[in-house]
């Protein structure tokens, strides 16, 4: 229950900083603001049944092998 979020947060803040790479001008207002708002979008994505993830990840799977 503590590494989970660690790992998602670790995961944003290296997302902003590859996106103030691509985007030199970016304020770090607007860095915050697109990160709260991939943020938004990843939980609206995995806001589902157990389930339907894990058939999404096996099917993400399958297609790697």
């Amino acid at each position: 229950m503590f590494s989970g979020p660690l790992e998602i947060a670790s995961g944003f803040i290296g997302f902003k900083q590859y996106l103030t790479f691509l985007w030199p001008g970016m304020s770090g207002q607007a860095g915050a603001a697109v990160i709260i708002a991939v943020g938004a979008l990843t939980v609206g994505l995995l806001y589902r049944r157990i389930h339907s993830i894990g058939t999404i990840t096996v099917s993400l799977w399958r297609g790697r092998c």
